[in-house]
């Protein structure tokens, strides 16, 4: 009977960095992974987090950290005939540069009997490429944003070409990991920035859903002054809340956009699932569940129905970064209090997003609590853990796995080790709560090894209970 998923987030370098063989047996031997989740087309290089923060596994890193490969797959250009949009390719002299990482770990996870599960993550650093400024957003003012837009053909087609050239060409891909890290309009917009794609494919879908994409425009803008109005001169005189709700009223369209960046935000996955299923199967797709959902943002929450996800995804990895997610949290929360909960002081704020996310307000930590970087100090306790994957499982009815995504080593500020007994009960919350699975991250490399032992005894126990 073979075990259940153990998967380790790895960013692709630290294979060639180790030694695939060293790497391997050592995740094997620690924490008993038997599944490989990596980067297929970018990743977190090791300059993405302070050298400080890269765990030691015998085999340091020693390459230009500043300068490192993006493409990590073979490029066949037949998959790519309708769309203008290309993965860059990586300059020669980028250290990895040209490597093929799937074809290389074929024969050592099969000699293992590991998975390797593709991972994708939609729309970073797109806009530094050659074409895709052609398919961005374009917000309320008509300015060019940052992301790709999920609802512009061309990229839809992009991605749709993306899947087919990896499993076109790796047949021992089990596999998709997919994370989009992108924050709802109206979160934006409370925080003090502008957001909403207003390109024509989303004024086209509006149109065909009864929603006037000009008046959403105009809610847009009248709630974007609003807040920033708020955040330099302070509430109004009929308060944040109040004063919200009525411009919210005034201007439905601003949810009715809302909710079709909620359709929209799904539409890759759903169009990616598709293309699988053609191909084999069995080949699942799994979710990110980023930590907006999982404890930062509140509107991201709302827009995030696991029960609605089941439809296209078959299994789901909720982030639940104990040390981490206390100073994201903190740090979001006082972006939100200047708007919506500007009647609230920070600590009422605080207990506020406690009450209506179901924490436990008398073993969470107090907003004076909250740490500035990842710290064992003021951290959530594993009754967060526990909670948050007990959500996931009770909201899926079974109709999808749960993994629980611990976050082991994740800088926020200065990194900050953690202590294995603190890694191995937040394991255990997991299962406890309900978990199928485990996909550990953020990164392998980030991960000490008393951490990946402590991960493996808590995985042990449960799946041989």
């Amino acid at each position: 009977m073979s075990q259940p998923f153990n998967g380790l987030l790895c960013s692709p370098h630290s294979f060639y960095d180790e030694g695939i063989d060293h790497a391997l047996d050592l995740v094997q031997r620690t924490a008993g992974t038997n599944a490989i989740v990596v980067y297929a087309y970018q990743g977190m290089t090791p300059a993405a987090r302070p050298s400080g923060g890269l765990a030691d596994h015998g085999k340091p890193i020693q390459h230009d950290r500043n300068n490192d490969a993006k493409i990590w797959v073979n490029i066949d250009e037949r998959y790519f005939r309708d769309t203008a949009l290309r993965h860059e390719p990586d300059a020669p002299d980028r250290p990895h540069a040209g490597r093929d990482l799937y074809a290389d770990l074929e024969k050592p996870l099969d000699d293992r009997g590991m998975q390797l599960v593709a991972r994708v993550l939609e729309g970073w650093s797109f806009g530094y490429r050659p074409g895709f400024f052609n398919v961005h957003e374009i917000d309320a003012f008509g300015r060019v944003m940052n992301h790709p837009c999920y609802n512009h053909p061309d990229y839809q087609r992009f991605w749709i070409a993306s899947i087919h050239n990896l499993f076109g060409q790796y047949n021992h891909l089990t596999g998709l990991y997919y994370g989009s890290e992108r924050n709802t309009p109206i979160n934006q917009l409370l925080s003090g920035n502008m957001a909403g794609c207003f390109c024509p494919y989303c004024k086209k879908l509006a149109e065909e859903q009864s929603i006037d994409p000009e008046r959403a425009q105009r809610g847009f803008v009248a709630l974007y002054h609003l807040v920033q109005e708020m955040i330099a001169n302070g509430k109004p005189s009929d308060g944040a809340f109040i004063s919200i709700m009525r411009l919210l009223i005034e201007h439905p369209e601003i949810m009715a956009w809302e909710r079709l960046w909620q359709q929209s935000y799904a539409r890759i996955p759903r169009l990616l699932k598709g293309v699988m299923q053609t191909i084999n199967p069995k080949l699942e797709l799994g979710w990110h569940g980023d930590h907006g959902t999982t404890g930062v943002q509140i509107f991201k929450r709302i827009a995030t129905d696991y029960a609605k996800m089941t439809d296209y995804y078959d299994w789901i990895k909720p982030c639940v970064y104990h040390l981490a997610t206390a100073p994201r949290m903190k740090g979001n929360l006082q972006k939100i209090q200047r708007s919506l909960l500007a009647d609230l002081d920070i600590q009422q704020a605080l207990e506020f997003q406690y009450a209506i996310y179901g924490y436990d307000r008398a073993v969470e930590p107090a907003f004076d609590q909250l740490p500035e970087t990842a710290s064992e100090q003021g951290r959530l306790s594993t009754n967060y853990t526990r909670r948050e994957i007990g959500r996931a499982v009770e909201a899926v009815q079974g109709r999808s796995k749960i993994y629980g995504g611990l976050g082991i080593g994740v800088p926020v500020g200065s990194p900050s080790p953690e202590d294995p007994a603190i890694t191995y009960e937040d394991t255990k919350s997991c299962f406890e709560a309900g978990a199928n699975g485990l996909l550990i991250g953020r990164e392998y490399d980030e991960i000490p090894i008393p951490n990946l032992e402590a991960i493996g005894r808590a995985y042990r126990e449960w799946a041989n209970d």
